[in-house]
C-alpha cells in the first residue's frame, strides 16, 4: 500500500510539473506571437513609408531642358527642383540624373556637355540640403535623343537633364 501510495505521489507529481511546464510554454509562445506581429506591422508600415517617399519623388517634373550649349539652370527648373530638394531632403532615395545633348559637337564634347548640365542640377540640389550620397550623375551625350531630327525643335528635346529614379 505505502508502495502505491509513492507511486501514485510519484505520478501526480510529474503530471503536475508537465501541467506547468507546458502552460509556461504557452504563455510564452502567447508572447513570442505578440512580438513577432508587432515586428511584422513595423515592417509593414516601413514599406509603406518607403513607397510613399518613392511615390512623392516619382510626382515631380523629372525633365529639365537646356539651351544650345549652356549647362546653367533657368528660373523655371530651379522652382520644379526645389520641389524635388524638398522631397529628397526628407528620405533616403537615390536619384539618376542623365545628362543629354544635341547632335551638334563631337561625341566627346557631348558628352562632356551632358555631364556638365547633369552636375549643375546635382550641385543645386546639395545646395538646397540634398545628400550628395543620393544622386549619381551619368551623361549619354547625344546617344539617347528622345526626338530624332535636325531642327531647332528636335534638338531642343535633347538637350536634357533626365532625374531617373
Amino acid at each position: 500500500m505505502l508502495n502505491k501510495l509513492k507511486l501514485l505521489s510519484l505520478i501526480f507529481t510529474v503530471v503536475f510539473l508537465a501541467a506547468c511546464s507546458s502552460s509556461e510554454t504557452k504563455d510564452t509562445d502567447a508572447v513570442s506571437d505578440v512580438d513577432t506581429q508587432a515586428a511584422e506591422e513595423a515592417a509593414a508600415t516601413a514599406a509603406t513609408e518607403a513607397e510613399a517617399e518613392v511615390e512623392e519623388v516619382a510626382q515631380m517634373l523629372t525633365v529639365y531642358y537646356f539651351e544650345y550649349d549652356q549647362s546653367s539652370i533657368d528660373a523655371d527648373t530651379s522652382d520644379a527642383l526645389d520641389v524635388v530638394a524638398t522631397a529628397l531632403k526628407n528620405t533616403t532615395a537615390t536619384v539618376r540624373l542623365e545628362g543629354h545633348a544635341d547632335e551638334r559637337g563631337t561625341r566627346e564634347y557631348n558628352m562632356a556637355l551632358g555631364e556638365r548640365r547633369a552636375n549643375a542640377i546635382k550641385r543645386y540640389l546639395t545646395a538646397q540640403g540634398v545628400a550628395a550620397s543620393q544622386i549619381e550623375v551619368i551623361s549619354y551625350g547625344e546617344e539617347k535623343p528622345v526626338m530624332q531630327g535636325s531642327d531647332e525643335a528636335a534638338m531642343a528635346k535633347n538637350r536634357r537633364v533626365e532625374l531617373v529614379k
